[in-house]
Parts: C-alpha cells; sequence; structure tokens
C-alpha cells in the first residue's frame, strides 16, 4: 500500500468544452471515514502539495461511528490550510456524517458547502451542484432545477459538475442535463474477490459499477473507491484512491443511453 501512489489521473472529455476550462484539475475526495490521525493523511496531503490543482471536490463520509472524532476535524482543518486549490474546495456530506459533524465542518471549515445548491466558479464557464440526499430520500430535483444556470453571465455555456456522495443519483443528474458526476460510498467494494470484483457495495447500483466511468444518458459519472474504510480497517485488490480529473475537449465516451451503462471500472 505504502508504495503505490494515491492519486490516480483521468481526462475528462467533453466534445463542447469551453476553452476557458480546457486543462481544468479537479482532485476528488471522498470516504476518508476519519476516526484516527492516519499516516495516509499526511500522505494525501503531500501528494496533492506537489500537484498544479484547480479545485478541489469533497463527496462525503469524513468520519465514522456514532459521534465524530475529535480526529475527523483535526486532519480536516489541515488538509484545508494545506492544501491550496486555486477556486477552493467544494464539498457535500454522506450517510455517516453526523448532524453534529455537518453543523462543526459548515461552521469551522473554510469549505463551500452545497446543500442542493449550486455555485459558479469564479470567472469560469464552471457550474458545481452539490446535492445532498440519502438512499432512502431523493433530492428534490424540480427546486435543483430552478437553480441550475445554463448560461454564465456573458450568455455563453456553462459546465455542469454534480457532487453527490451517492452515484445512484446519476440518472437524476442526467435528468438536470450536468456534464459530469462526482461520487463516492461504495469504497470500490472494499473487499472485491479475485475474478468476480467488488463482494458488496452498500449501494442501489450493480456490483459491476462499484468504481470507475459510468455513463447515463449524456452525462458522465466518476465513482471513486475512496481514501478509508468501515468495518475492518482492510483492503483486498481496492486499494484507496484519490482521481485528479482533468477536463479535455473531445468526445463524450461511450454512447448516448437511457441506461446507466459503465463505461471503464477502476
Amino acid at each position: 500500500m505504502h508504495d503505490r501512489k494515491l492519486i490516480e489521473e483521468w481526462d475528462i472529455t467533453l466534445p463542447h468544452l469551453p476553452t476557458q476550462l480546457q486543462g481544468v484539475r479537479i482532485a476528488h475526495l471522498t470516504d476518508l471515514h476519519i476516526t484516527h490521525d492516519r499516516h495516509r493523511y499526511k500522505r494525501i496531503i503531500a501528494e496533492l502539495t506537489t500537484r498544479r490543482i484547480d479545485l478541489v471536490a469533497l463527496t462525503g463520509d469524513y468520519m465514522s461511528g456514532l459521534e465524530m472524532p475529535e480526529a475527523s476535524l483535526t486532519v480536516m482543518q489541515r488538509l484545508l490550510k494545506e492544501v491550496q486549490p486555486r477556486y477552493g474546495f467544494y464539498g457535500v456530506f454522506g450517510n455517516h456524517d453526523t448532524p453534529d459533524c455537518v453543523d462543526c465542518f459548515t461552521k469551522q471549515l473554510k469549505a463551500n458547502w452545497l446543500d442542493d445548491q449550486a455555485a459558479m466558479i469564479g470567472d469560469l464557464p464552471l457550474q458545481i451542484l452539490g446535492v445532498n440526499g440519502n438512499e432512502n430520500t431523493r433530492p428534490g430535483s424540480l427546486g435543483i432545477a430552478n437553480k441550475i444556470k445554463r448560461t454564465n453571465d456573458s450568455g455563453k455555456p456553462v459546465v455542469t459538475v454534480v457532487l453527490s456522495h451517492f452515484p445512484c443519483f446519476l440518472p437524476l443528474a442526467s435528468d438536470l442535463g450536468a456534464d459530469v458526476m462526482l461520487s463516492g460510498h461504495t469504497h470500490g467494494g472494499q473487499i472485491r474477490i479475485p475474478g468476480l470484483g467488488a463482494f458488496v457495495n452498500h449501494a442501489d447500483i450493480p456490483l459491476k459499477f462499484s468504481s470507475g466511468m459510468l455513463r447515463h444518458g449524456n452525462t458522465l459519472g466518476l465513482v471513486s473507491r475512496g481514501l478509508g474504510e468501515v468495518g475492518l480497517p482492510l483492503r483486498l485488490l481496492c486499494p484507496a484512491q484519490l482521481p485528479l480529473y482533468t477536463f479535455r475537449r473531445g468526445p463524450l465516451p461511450g454512447v448516448h443511453c437511457t441506461q446507466t451503462m459503465g463505461l471503464n471500472a477502476w
């Protein structure tokens, strides 16, 4: 594990990518499940500080347990202090983040927390939309749709990136006309069986979609394996992952489809 880099670089190709977004890089952190300070968190910070990063996307599960461990806040404070993306941090919460955690983080961490909200990013034609549903409650799509901008102040189209803890919201993101959705929750299975793949992913998606690039309609869904564990502190054939995405102009991977399809398993 210690010989493997956490950061994996992937391109996001969109056919109508505005020139201003060519080469923009988004680091995606999810499912840290912080219970105590670990060497891994120092590695995450060290690797991020050696890269050019424009924006950090956070998609939930920063803690584990019934109460928020003190280390959860300490580690996240250190991360936000030492990593300096050009356009800052944007995030949502996950199913393991207790109300106390949500309240503490929103008050004490200088990140842009998006609760079914959209935010334009600096002077870029880029919009980040954060949705905060759960396994039983879907986000209010009509209310969210009214908050999305289709063009910037100059009247030019914008690229919309959805942040969601749950990958099963990809059809919703597609219905909203989003270009990309970043999610976690599955841990990539955390434990994979040789020749079979993920044993379980605790998500409303097929096991074969537990991590990687998906497509629904004209929306790409990128599911990270995440950076932590629940239950046993063990990963088998499923190493922790911190994706670093770079926008490129190019063909949209896959073909238009009315159901979710897998394009590239990680």
